[in-house]
């Protein structure tokens, strides 16, 4: 389906109760009526479950004929992708970039792994219509580094995320604590150096990867190659 065909259907009262997003299994841009939508985010709305629909076991959305043939992303290696207020308009010149670099990740890896967004509400659906990325906000999984371990149990953590707030103090404890907590449970932990550019967040990953520095990889967004094989590892 075109962008321009899910922007239009067939029937003008159905405009603004239905999502777009690409299929997790193969890529295709999907129109998700809502009130056929069973993520997680929806079904809470809805205050019910409904027993089918494009997202199966906890993933997805998916097309039907990837539903029909089985091709699901569930059971395969999961990696947490932090993009948080990339979307900002403060960071639109980092967004580009890491978008970019995600992409060709995604693009090279999607039979492997199953890469989730987590991020605002906007930077989920940019990353799942821009990289095919599953969106976070589907799965109730919300910005907060804490929320990904909540909801996930991610084999890699890739941070390309660049806040736009301050971290001091006690909160700055905590977010490092969460992460420390849970980096024996990670494959890989990447950071994009360029992307994070909030000295706040950067330091304590760079003090991370000092106490791991077996787990943590310092990569740029132009190091494609070595992001894919760090991936593979």
């Amino acid at each position: 389906m075109s962008l321009v065909t899910a922007r239009n259907p067939p029937d003008p009262r159905d405009l603004g109760s239905f999502k777009i997003r690409r299929c997790a299994g193969c890529g295709r841009l999907i129109r998700i009526p809502l009130s056929r939508c069973n993520c997680t985010r929806c079904n809470d709305l809805r205050g019910k479950e409904l027993e089918e629909g494009p997202y199966v076991n906890g993933t997805g959305p998916y097309c039907d004929r990837c539903r029909r043939e089985g091709n699901l992303t569930a059971g395969r290696p999961e990696v947490a992708v932090a993009v948080c207020f990339l979307t900002d308009r403060r960071n639109h010149e980092v967004l580009y970039r890491a978008a970019e670099c995600l992409e060709r990740v995604v693009d090279e890896l999607r039979e492997d792994l199953r890469f989730v967004a987590v991020g605002t509400p906007v930077d989920d659906t940019y990353f799942n219509l821009r990289c095919g990325m599953e969106a976070g906000i589907d799965f109730g999984i919300r910005a907060q580094m804490s929320s990904i371990f909540t909801h996930m149990d991610p084999d890699y953590l890739i941070i390309a995320h660049n806040p736009v707030r301050k971290l001091r103090g006690r909160p700055r404890e905590r977010f490092k604590y969460t992460i420390r907590k849970h980096v024996p449970n990670l494959r890989r932990v990447i950071v994009l150096e360029d992307v994070v550019r909030n000295e706040d967040f950067a330091t304590v990953y760079r003090e991370l990867g000092r106490e791991h520095p077996d787990a943590f990889e310092f990569l740029r967004s132009d190091e494609v190659g070595d992001l894919i094989g760090a991936l593979r590892e």
